[in-house]
C-alpha cells in the first residue's frame, strides 16, 4: 500500500492528476479487500465498502 501511495504522489508531482486519481480510487477497493478477504462474490463486493 505504500508503494502505490508514493506512485500517487510522484503522478501529482509530475502533474499527471488522471492517474493520480485513477491510483487513487483504487485504494478503498484494495482496503476493502484485505478487511473482507472472505468475501469473494460480485455481490459482496458492495458490502465491503
Amino acid at each position: 500500500m505504500k508503494e502505490k501511495i508514493r506512485e500517487i504522489e510522484k503522478a501529482l508531482n509530475c502533474g499527471c492528476y488522471h492517474c493520480a486519481l485513477a491510483l487513487a480510487l483504487t485504494i478503498p477497493d484494495i482496503c476493502g479487500q484485505v478487511a473482507y478477504s472472505n468475501m469473494k462474490s460480485r455481490q459482496d463486493s458492495s458490502k465491503r465498502y
